[in-house]
């Protein structure tokens, strides 16, 4: 008798492993049925000629159980299962993409928390790095005012009645090399900018790419977006003079660019123009006196250094415009792009979240109607569903679901029933739902951007069941 054969404690493993099974998935299956039957005999039964065997066989392979359980259960549940079917036809997919939508807005929303972070980084080493280098400059023109008052005294008491008096001076300037001087200089701070522009590049682009790790990590879905590496290439973009800054700020200064921004030419230019006019038409009034050559001398020196530190300030000006203001600007271009895609994004996740509970209500109601509760829907406010695995209801304050209509609807659908009280906190709300696997005091929620952290073991499944139910019915996003 196979019946008893089946009947047996080896038969009993194998349920027990089968709903075991279940578990590491969150999911309950002893609600199944299980009929065993004998499939090679039933195989054999229609392949041997002899019709005695072909009915023995039959009868062994118990097929017969399994078939009647399958007509009894769609006589039972038939009309459910027709419509039950179409609707997660549509179900599924949307909940898919709806979660889809929500990892890779929060994707978006982190990588691009990042970009803010390093903008406003950049944006205050950029003071910094103004009040550094004007110190410097000043520094620099008051050194060369200190080194040329110093000879005064001994170049006037030399040339006070050299009718040349004027071209001394300018070799004497030339061989303190102040050009020179002043084109190391500007070379060090540009060299300064340009190493910490590829450095907060860099940083960002690792940032990015381990943020795309974490992201993965914390969340319930594992795909992302954004690739750190493949939409940022900082360093191509602020050093690589992709955007034409030399060019631009040569065009600017109206020289050929001897320097990386330009800036060399201008130096030149501007100080030596400067030079050589210190002793324009001066020449005949150095004979008058030497206190006079003096006085004009310490003038003209007062002057050139001022005049030498408008030009270097103007300089930092074309440094900062053309290499940290273009790239806060390309940054905020990025921010803007990054955000505003991952609002659409979760705009339209929770649009498609509010058809999802439409559509599980209306099953709901099919539902309560079938298994002779008609009525009941309204008193369920919302509901979220996992298709084939479980349902949440969300009912008013106070009330109750009846017993004997839970296990009804749960044994038509075949889906865990749950059930949570309406709260107007949704810290509460949330600590409900996870009840004493998850302490209320840790779950925070970014009402902002519309999502709540919550230290969720992912190798619980039941937890991130529970995840996905809440995110329908809170629309927030759970992540760590």
């Amino acid at each position: 008798d196979m019946k008893k054969k089946f009947n047996g404690k080896h038969t009993e493993n194998i349920k027990r492993q089968f709903c075991d099974f279940a578990e590491q998935f969150g999911q309950q299956w002893e609600h199944i049925p299980i009929v065993p039957v004998h499939l090679q005999a039933a195989y054999l039964s229609q392949s041997v000629q002899d019709e005695e065997k072909r009915r023995e066989l039959y009868r062994i392979s118990c097929i017969e159980d399994l078939q009647n359980s399958i007509i009894n259960s769609v006589k039972e549940k038939g009309n459910f299962y027709r419509i039950k079917n179409f609707i997660d036809i549509i179900d599924v997919p949307m909940l898919a993409a709806m979660e889809l939508l929500l990892e890779h807005s929060n994707t978006n929303g982190i990588q691009g928390r990042v970009v803010l972070r390093k903008k406003r980084q950049l944006e205050k080493w950029k003071d910094t790095f103004n009040e550094d280098s004007k110190r410097k400059i000043a520094i620099f023109a008051n050194s060369v005012k200190s080194d040329l008052r110093r000879d005064i005294s001994i170049f006037a008491e030399r040339h006070y009645n050299d009718k040349n008096a004027g071209d001394a001076w300018y070799q004497h300037l030339e061989r303190y090399q102040i050009v020179e001087k002043a084109k190391v200089l500007l070379t060090e701070i540009e060299d300064k900018c340009n190493r910490y522009l590829s450095e907060i590049s860099r940083e960002i682009s690792s940032e990015l790419e381990f943020t795309g790790h974490i992201v993965t990590d914390s969340s319930l879905n594992m795909e992302r977006i954004v690739d750190g590496k493949r939409i940022w290439n900082w360093t191509t973009l602020t050093i690589g003079g992709g955007l034409g800054i030399a060019a631009a700020i040569t065009g600017f200064c109206g020289l050929a660019c001897a320097g990386p921004l330009g800036w060399a030419a201008l130096v030149v230019t501007g100080i030596g123009m400067l030079l050589s006019k210190v002793f324009r038409n001066k020449n005949k009034k150095i004979a008058d006196a030497r206190r006079a050559l003096e006085e004009k001398l310490f003038s003209n020196v007062a002057s050139l250094c001022a005049s030498i530190e408008e030009t270097l300030l103007s300089c930092l000006k074309e440094i900062e415009e053309k290499r940290i203001a273009v790239l806060c600007k390309e940054m905020q271009r990025i921010l803007n792009v990054i955000f505003s895609l991952s609002n659409e994004q979760k705009k339209l996740a929770w649009s498609i979240n509010s058809r999802i509970l439409d559509v599980n209500k209306e099953m709901l109601q099919i539902a309560f109607v079938l298994t002779g509760f008609d009525g009941l829907q309204y008193h369920v406010k919302q509901v979220a569903r996992i298709p084939g695995q479980a349902m949440l209801l969300e009912l008013p304050t106070g009330k109750r679901f009846p017993d004997d209509c839970k296990e009804r609807v749960q044994k038509l659908t075949g889906e865990e029933i749950s059930f949570i009280c309406e709260s107007g906190s949704k810290v509460f709300f949330l600590s409900k739902i996870f009840g004493s696997h998850i302490d209320r005091t840790k779950i925070r929620i970014e009402d902002k951007i519309g999502v709540a952290h919550i230290p969720i073991d992912k190798k619980n499944p039941s937890l991130s069941k529970k995840v996905r139910l809440a995110q329908q019915l809170t629309e927030l996003l759970i992540t760590k």
